[in-house]
């Protein structure tokens, strides 16, 4: 879905769309990503109630452009949700901190804290890919 598209999407679901305006997010600016609100006015039998929905442009402008809502998953972090979906699993893993994502190449870079049992945890450094089984210690 694109920008246009997803205007389309608000309209079509039966809210009046008043105003678009795009908002200030420095940490999602510096990914490529626009961050938008829209006001709209939605009819409920004798009242109207305004609300604002939130949502997300990447590759703005560009053919590859891409907009989703802001409660649902960017569509272009294939490899991000997978490897947190993956660590998530893992059951002894109490903590991570991705440090970097590379959607290209599909992998990551996390700091991992495992449970050791009692009432310590080990902190290391993995490096882990989208499709693979365990994450690799770097440190």
């Amino acid at each position: 879905m694109n920008k246009t598209e997803l205007i389309a999407d608000i309209a079509a679901k039966g809210l009046r769309v008043i105003a678009t305006q795009q908002q200030s997010d420095p940490v999602k600016e510096a990914a490529g990503v626009n961050s938008y609100i829209t006001n709209v006015l939605e009819q409920n039998g004798d009242r109207v109630t305004a609300r604002n929905i939130g949502w997300y442009v990447m590759d703005e402008g560009l053919p590859e452009e891409v907009a989703w809502y802001r409660d649902q998953p960017n569509p272009k972090n294939e490899a991000r949700d997978a490897i947190e979906a993956h660590l998530d699993g893992i059951a002894d893993i109490i903590r991570y901190r991705l440090e970097t994502v590379n959607e290209e190449e599909q992998y990551a870079f996390a700091t991992v804290w495992k449970d050791n049992g009692d009432t310590t945890a080990t902190e290391s450094r993995v490096f882990i890919w989208k499709d693979e089984a365990q994450p690799i210690k770097v440190r």
